[in-house]
């Protein structure tokens, strides 16, 4: 029996003014072949859908509705490589069912450890070996992982998760920290727990083997907060908090300091310490700690002070746009030097709100972020191309760059983790004079490892900006409707069309084209969103057709539509107009269609009058004129058209619709219907969902339609999400789509690529025929043939060494092989061989050659990648020396090379490894003082 569903987009009825965008919102991408399997003819090479064509479907974290991502950060090693755990709130995978309260992120994707901790928040975590091997201890409101009871502390050794101490019940674990009393490294952490006893306290324990003890005496109070300061005479360790006392003192003090043998308490101040971390300034590490107080025992400090061991001074003063209340401290060093960032509440954003995160360089504070909420934990991660400021918090933007709630900052720049795209709205295919790519356009943000605007390119093996895309409201990105390729005479370029003010960073309003160089306005713009451009003949020359919610366009008036021939803007009648929105039309689609009388212009969407004639929701522009097509378009719950396309064999074609609606014409057709030209048909059922995409294979023996949508049955064929109709007959697409709590497809693009055509989905799901792929799939050919053995393995070498990395295939005959770092092919040259082979060498290697590195595998019938080898080159040499010549002695003729280095500001490796001082990357002046008290050391 047919089956036939309700089906509802997140719009409301009374506010349907973006249609088009709402059906779209939160759509991703996915790739299929133009090519049903064993449907071409002659065809000697298979298709499928790819496996990992993009990143997996825990690839993007996202804020869950009951709290806030980000309470807890750690780097841990599970014998893979170093990895940045987050831990918080119970939180959904988007576009997954998983729920997890820890993800791992490995510098490229995001995955869960092991079943991961499914309830509860976590509130800290740290690494430590105890003697056995590494683990990750986890601290938070759980009880149970695996069928075993925690207690609310686990430790994860990378393979399996397991109970610390069944004995303490870790009711809140505010922070942990590995501190060596001199008795060898131990486990130490502060917050409230219940004992053996049945007692309940705030206090500092110390792990032994799997058994927790109080710091005896013990420390009572409400702690916090643990840091450690190497002072003179060894680690000294240091609790803060609420409160702290001991047996015999007891006050406002909100710091303790353990000397090995008994709590000291100090730091009379107002309020709590909230935020603890050691950083040396040049004078020595110290205590930095930060809270709202004025006055810390008597001293005048602000919000931030340090304590060197004996004294307080203050560091600041925290400018005036600094965050309301600090959550973290952290000191953090690059390539620039090292920094104490501080994270914590702000408000009034955007704009002109204040600064969310802060930097101190010694001297001043800085301010190094706006978020549109509050960041509570710091850390610092290398993931193989250099060390990077982590943040997490509640916010999910920085800057006005996505995030989801983690994000990184590195040079300078904030960016997000993994793939953040908002959704994808439409795509085109454009050769920007490099070769035809695939563009795709929509509320983008953030694309793998790049952030973008609003669009995208995609160059065959990485997602690439399109300069600096679209944006609006100053930075934020823009929104894309509408894609299309179109020459105003000038050449072909890329047009596209949505709600920005900006392209390229200059005015732009709502539409914009982009030369494959740089972006430029057309024609003033429009007044309002634009909805859809698509080009047209109507007999005296192609030009660009553009419809939206705009009333002007350049310097005239125009109702929702107009037409650019690329010098001048022209209206096609009085327009369309009421029936939409606010009583004003709504048109969303466009297309051109020869019924016999000659190519017309079809348009379709929400509208009553077209040329100031009844044309119900869809209309004909043909000789300067409009005309009804029939009876038009109605719907029991209103009426959306997304997609219009002719269809049929040779050139007796009919025009096809595809939205949500009941009614075409006289005949009962449920979101799609065709038109033969005189009257309107169904086909065949129509639906049970909403049809958001229409497109004809290019590559198909017979002609084919593909229909895409929200509906999971075509006719009385059950399917998922993607039909094939031959004219007669309803087919599935092999598996089609699915996951996600609203799967459907949105867009779609045809383009050859290497072993020949492939068609491009855009869409919400997590799955493509069963293979896990969030948003991002490819249908191709099989690439079975190739199989990897051993993968290239990751490196840590110094500066100068050898460096030999190989793949291992089955059989290498037929295959070619080519090399890239950070997604750049690598050539031959004086120092790289083997680029193009099985084996790549480097020698010798620099500092630069840092990074990812992989192998593109090419056969007759496709292509695949090998697992990256993360390569690092390091100076092995820890404080430079100074010997500039490696002789062994500092003297006269390193003087010189030095010198040299400096007057040209040298950033050759074989300088930098010996002679940069303060870490900034180059050979200065400001690395004299300390090579000169190296020379009068000797």
């Amino acid at each position: 029996m047919k089956r036939v569903n309700s089906v509802s987009l997140p719009l409301p009825r009374d506010d349907r003014q973006s249609r088009r965008r709402s059906a779209l919102t939160f759509a991703c991408l996915v790739t299929a072949s133009a090519l049903t399997p064993g449907a071409a003819h002659g065809q000697a090479c298979e298709y499928q859908w790819a496996s990992g064509f993009g990143p997996p479907a825990t690839s993007v974290p996202c804020r869950p509705a009951n709290g806030y991502d980000g309470t807890a950060l750690a780097v841990f090693d599970d014998g893979t490589g170093p990895a940045l755990y987050v831990g918080g709130y119970n939180s959904l995978f988007q576009g997954t069912s998983i729920h997890t309260s820890i993800a791992r992120w490995n510098g490229h994707s995001w995955s869960v450890p092991g079943p991961g901790i499914s309830v509860g928040n976590i509130t800290a975590m740290c690494a430590f070996d105890d003697g056995s091997g590494p683990r990750l201890y986890v601290a938070g409101n759980f009880d149970v992982i695996e069928g075993v009871t925690v207690n609310g502390m686990a430790k994860w050794d990378g393979h399996a998760w397991s109970a610390v101490d069944p004995n303490i019940i870790a009711s809140y674990v505010n922070a942990f920290i590995v501190h060596d009393d001199g008795s060898g490294p131990s486990l130490y952490m502060a917050g409230l727990v219940g004992l053996p006893n049945s007692q309940w306290l705030y206090s500092v324990l110390r792990l032994n083997g799997n058994t927790w003890s109080l710091v005896e005496p013990s420390l009572s109070g409400s702690v916090t907060h643990l840091a450690v300061v190497e002072e003179n005479h060894g680690p000294v360790l240091y609790a803060g908090g609420q409160s702290v006392a001991t047996s015999t003192q007891s006050g406002s003090f909100r710091l303790a300091r353990w000397d090995g043998t008994s709590w000291h308490c100090f730091g009379n101040a107002a309020s709590e310490v909230a935020a603890m971390a050691t950083w040396d300034d040049g004078r020595g590490p110290a205590l930095y700690v930060a809270g709202s107080w004025a006055t810390i025992d008597g001293v005048e400090t602000g919000k931030v002070a340090r304590w060197d061991g004996e004294t307080w001074s203050s560091v600041g003063p925290v400018p005036q746009s600094s965050p309301v209340g600090v959550y973290d401290l952290h000191a953090f060093r690059d390539k620039n030097g090292s920094r104490l960032y501080a994270a914590g509440i702000s408000y009034g954003f955007p704009p002109g709100g204040v600064h969310t995160f802060l930097e101190w360089n010694g001297v001043e504070w800085k301010g190094a972020g706006r978020a549109n909420d509050f960041g509570i934990r710091l850390t610092s991660f290398d993931d193989g191309s250099g060390p990077a400021l982590y943040a997490a918090g509640g916010f999910d933007i920085i800057d006005s760059r996505k995030t989801s709630c983690v994000a990184r900052r590195k040079d300078g720049g904030w960016s997000g983790l993994g793939n953040g795209t908002g959704g994808i709205h439409d795509m085109a295919q454009f050769d920007p004079g490099t070769g035809a790519s695939l563009f795709i356009g929509g509320s983008l943000y953030h694309t793998g490892v790049m952030d973008v605007n609003g669009i995208a390119q995609w160059l065959g093996y990485a997602w690439s900006d399109v300069g600096g895309g679209v944006t609006l409201f100053g930075d934020f990105p823009g929104y894309l409707y509408s894609l299309t390729v179109f020459d105003d005479g000038t050449g072909p370029a890329l047009y596209v069309g949505g709600w920005f003010d900006q392209a390229g960073g200059a005015p732009a309003s709502n539409i914009a084209k982009w030369d494959g160089h740089a972006w430029s306005p057309v024609g003033g713009g429009t007044d309002g969103i634009v909805t859809r451009l698509h080009v047209h003949d109507d007999g005296s020359a192609p030009a660009l057709y553009v419809t939206g919610q705009f009333d002007q366009v350049g310097d005239i008036s125009a109702n929702r539509i107009a037409r650019w021939d690329g010098k001048c803007w022209s209206t096609l009648g009085d327009g369309l107009t009421g029936g939409g929105p606010s009583g004003g039309a709504f048109p969303t689609s466009m297309t051109t269609y020869d019924d016999g009388d000659g190519p017309a212009l079809i348009v379709a969407g929400e509208f009553a009058m077209a040329g100031g004639s009844p044309a119900q929701n869809i209309a004909r522009w043909k000789d300067g004129a409009w005309t009804a097509m029939g009876a038009g378009i109605s719907g029991d719950n209103g009426v959306g058209v997304y997609s219009m396309t002719p269809f049929g064999p040779g050139d007796n074609k009919e025009l096809y619709i595809g939205g949500y609606f009941t009614q075409a014409g006289n005949a009962q057709a449920i979101g799609i219907a065709r038109w033969d030209g005189k009257e309107w048909h169904a086909v065949d059922g129509g639906v049970n969902g909403y049809v958001l995409e229409l497109h004809v294979l290019e590559a198909s023996e017979a002609p084919t339609l593909l229909v895409a949508g929200t509906f999971d049955y075509a006719g009385d064929t059950p399917v998922s999400h993607i039909a094939q109709w031959d004219g007669l007959n309803w087919t599935a697409f092999d598996g089609g789509v699915s996951g996600g709590e609203a799967p459907g497809v949105y867009a779609v693009e045809e383009i050859p690529e290497q072993f020949g055509r492939a068609i491009y989905f855009g869409g919400s799901f997590t799955h493509v025929n069963g293979l896990e792929s969030l948003c991002i799939g490819k249908y191709e050919v099989r690439q079975g043939e190739i199989a990897i053995l051993d993968h290239p393995s990751s490196q840590t070498l110094p500066y100068g060494d050898l460096l030999q990395i190989s793949v291992t295939v089955e059989d290498e005959s037929n295959l070619n092989f080519q090399w890239r770092r950070n997604g750049t092919p690598l050539t031959d040259d004086d120092r790289v061989s083997g680029s193009q082979t099985s084996t790549l060498i480097i020698q010798p290697v620099d500092l630069p050659d840092t990074g990812r590195y992989e192998v593109v595998v090419t056969a007759p019938c496709g292509m695949t990648v090998s697992n990256p080898a993360l390569i690092s080159v390091q100076c092995f040499m820890g404080r430079p020396t100074g010997d500039m010549n490696r002789d062994g002695l500092r003297n006269g003729i390193d003087v010189q090379a030095f010198t040299d280095a400096a007057r040209h500001h040298s950033q050759r490796a074989e300088d930098v490894c010996f002679a940069d001082f303060n870490y900034d990357g180059a050979i200065t002046f400001l690395d004299v003082p300390m090579f000169v008290e190296l020379l009068l050391a000797e």
